[in-house]
């Protein structure tokens, strides 16, 4: 295994181990605690809607030019 492919394996075992240990994380059932609700629901419509009319047709547009 050369170098860099060892780091690619790292750093994705890293990623999957940090995935599976967040995905538990809960304050549990029935507890609805978000004083930033509005803010999070106002940030994540602007950036959807960045994304939709922005990035995606940057990135389609370069990845129909680029190899």
């Amino acid at each position: 295994m050369t170098k860099r492919n060892f780091l690619h394996a790292r750093l994705a075992l890293c990623v999957v181990s940090a995935a599976v240990l967040t995905g538990c994380a809960s304050a549990g059932p029935g507890v609805e605690n978000d004083p930033l609700e509005g803010y999070n629901r106002a940030m994540f419509r602007f950036n959807d809607a960045v994304d939709r009319a922005v990035v995606k047709p940057v990135a389609q547009g370069y990845d129909s030019i680029a190899p």
